[in-house]
């Protein structure tokens, strides 16, 4: 005789026999169905019908000092993203600008100051360069040749 799984039983000539595997299985897999009930849901099962520890795992409480570098760890975070913003922002800002000055000088000026005028502010925004840069800039060129 053997269960079947409506609750019955099935009558059979040569039953098979039931090794210490297929008993300690058996045994692994009640132990398991146990574990289940206590926690509410389902674990991960091994072939030999143990429960996979990764699953069963449920005690691990974290400490008060992993709490606290985790609570730093997304104020970090939440400061690095703000940061990142505040550059995009800034950039977007300096470019506005350059594009800004760039239409006032090419359309605007253009067209309503004679082009002396407009030939005078430009100079008047270029960035003056001195005699010791100029050398510096000659030399650095000079040492790039031959490194």
């Amino acid at each position: 005789m053997i269960p079947d799984n409506s609750g019955g039983y099935k009558e059979v000539k040569n039953p098979p026999k039931l090794t210490k595997k297929d008993i300690k299985k058996h045994e692994n897999e009640l132990e398991v169905q146990k574990q289940e009930e206590l926690i509410g849901k389902k674990l991960i099962r091994k072939k030999n019908g143990t429960a996979d520890k990764r699953s069963t795992n449920t005690k691990a409480i974290r400490t008060p000092a992993q709490i606290e570098a985790s609570k730093r760890l997304v104020e970090l975070n939440k400061k690095r993203k703000e940061d990142r913003l505040k550059q995009k922002e800034l950039k977007e800002k300096s470019k506005m600008e350059n594009i800004k000055d760039e239409i006032t000088d090419t359309i605007i000026n253009v067209v309503s100051k004679p082009i002396e005028k407009v030939k005078e502010e430009r100079k008047a925004r270029r960035p003056v360069i001195t005699e010791e840069e100029k050398k510096a800039y000659i030399l650095k060129q000079q040492k790039s040749l031959f490194s």
